[in-house]
């Protein structure tokens, strides 16, 4: 690829125990909605939620492990190659590599029972990187996200690993796509069912100090994948599969008020359509900057997703202890 394109390899071993040792005064067993995130009044201190150091950096607290024997695939096994930006303009942040998927590949890696012969669909996959790990164990992976590019160097990234026969890419926008459309009744066509593209039309997008650089990076992903259209259409075959869904995955998909309502609807949705036993992970990063109605540190695209997820009559949301 270009010299403006990284390539980076990506290396995972698994830990044959997962035993974890929680203090007494650990938070783990608190629901997913709980009253810090949800509460709408200013907090009395910000270390009621964190503590900080002299230099105002959050100090993260990290509950201690036992020590662990990791088993390392064997050569080649638990690599996945991904090509992707360093750094992106706004509207392009699907070239990058969030945290949130490196969490969520350490919490697939440490679960793949979860995986094993399942069908699995990953919304805004981006560059793939928590669904490529997800097919180390899963039958069926969906890549799924919403801009064009985006889409093909995910294809592109899925061929880098070998996996085309096991991982297909397929546009879903989650604010403008009718999931009945996902889901055609057997007398329909087989020919591809287009879903229309449309802008998410973000705000307070996740940044990176090194975006400037990065826009030099995206251009060359862009005119390397602009040399024919791809296809990304969902057809019958595509719903037969989706039918056994059993797992939904998403990684740094919770930074905007307006498509953090779309996905919560998603899902609500979703998993209603799939088998009772479906669940969704949803790895996030919790931004956290100062809040000017309640002069405070908060982290509002978090605390709205949370409350969201409280309001849903059907959703039943939870933490992973981590």
């Amino acid at each position: 690829g270009s010299c403006c394109t990284h390539l980076s390899v990506f290396e995972f071993s698994q830990d044959d125990c997962r035993e974890v040792k929680h203090g007494a005064n650990d938070n783990h067993d608190k629901p997913f909605c709980d009253e810090g995130w949800l509460s709408g009044a200013a907090p009395a201190s910000a270390n009621n939620f964190y503590e900080i150091d002299v230099d105002g950096d959050v100090l993260v607290k990290r509950r201690p492990r036992v020590k662990r024997r990791s088993r390392h695939f064997r050569r080649g096994q638990g690599q996945v190659t991904v090509r992707h930006a360093l750094g992106t303009s706004l509207k392009d942040v699907g070239f990058q590599v969030w945290r949130g998927s490196l969490l969520l590949c350490d919490f697939l890696l440490a679960r793949p029972e979860l995986l094993q012969s399942a069908v699995t669909m990953e919304l805004g996959c981006g560059c793939g990187l928590s669904g490529l790990v997800a097919a180390m164990f899963a039958e069926r992976v969906f890549l799924t996200d919403v801009p064009d590019e985006v889409l093909a160097n995910a294809m592109h990234n899925v061929a880098l690993n070998g996996r085309e026969k096991q991982v297909v890419v397929r546009r879903l926008d989650w604010c403008t796509t009718h999931l009945a459309s996902l889901f055609p009744p057997p007398a329909q066509s087989t020919a591809a069912v287009e879903i229309d593209a449309v802008s998410h039309g973000l705000t307070n997008t996740p940044t990176d100090p090194v975006a400037s650089a990065g826009r030099k990076e995206h251009k060359n992903i862009r005119r390397e994948l602009a040399g024919g259209p791809q296809a990304f259409g969902w057809c019958e075959a595509d719903a037969a599969e989706l039918e056994r869904c059993s797992l939904v995955l998403g990684a740094d998909l919770v930074y905007d008020l307006t498509t953090t309502d779309a996905l919560v609807d998603l899902l609500d949705e979703l998993l209603m359509r799939l088998p009772a036993a479906a669940a969704a992970v949803i790895s996030l990063e919790r931004r956290v900057n100062f809040h000017l109605p309640s002069l405070s540190a908060r982290a509002p695209a978090a605390e709205h997703f949370a409350t969201r997820l409280s309001e849903m009559d059907c959703l039943s949301a939870e933490r992973v202890p981590l």
